[in-house]
């Protein structure tokens, strides 16, 4: 059963046979070879200027594991969580991946800084049960702090998502990649720093 399992994998996606991550192999003289699946964040957008049959990129990034998000239900639920699941990603991402979107700002959605998306399992953590019945849930914001240089940042939710446990990834709450380019230092959508190699990248 597991090798049923594990063929089942991220099969939901409706365009699985045609997402690749990429990987890099570091060689040093006089080291071993060192194969990661984190890149510097502007490989991405480089291959997709280089390449026309890569119709599109993403990059995943998570800052820290250590993340601090308060938010504000109205209620005794009110108050601050610790969440270590949090990814800044591109605009495309649900056009890359099939997460099905529950309720969705479609002309928002990840594409303006400080946007988010929470899963199901995190909208009921923060707002409860009825979080379904909620009108002004995709005007809410939370605020998520990585105890870093970035700081506490505002983020407004523009959708929620339902978790599929058949997947590699599962994040908790998505962030709008742009937050980083606007907000924190335009480098974050085209550096090539070694130092800077913490994105994993599809195309």
């Amino acid at each position: 059963s597991c090798l049923i399992n594990n063929n089942n994998y991220d099969n939901f996606h409706e365009n699985e046979d045609r997402i690749h991550r990429l990987t890099i192999k570091f060689i040093l003289e006089g080291n071993p070879i060192i194969n990661s699946a984190g890149l510097a964040n502007g490989f991405g957008p480089e291959f997709k200027r280089l390449i026309p049959e890569i119709e599109d990129q993403i990059r995943i990034h998570r800052h820290t594991d250590n993340y601090t998000v308060t938010a504000d239900a109205g209620n005794d639920l009110s108050g601050k969580f610790s969440e270590s699941r949090i990814y800044y990603t591109d605009s495309s991402f649900f056009c890359f991946f099939s997460f099905p979107l529950i309720i969705v700002n479609k002309s928002a959605v990840l594409s303006e800084a400080n946007s988010a998306v929470l899963s199901e399992h995190i909208a009921e953590k923060y707002y409860g049960k009825d979080w379904r019945k909620m009108p002004d849930l995709l005007d809410k914001y939370i605020i998520v702090d990585s105890k870093d240089d970035h700081g506490a940042m505002p983020f407004r939710i523009t959708g929620i998502f339902a978790e599929t446990p058949n997947s590699h990834f599962q994040p908790d709450i998505l962030l709008s990649y742009n937050t980083l380019v606007q907000k924190i230092d335009p480098l974050y959508n085209n550096g090539f720093s070694p130092d800077w190699s913490e994105f994993y990248t599809y195309i």
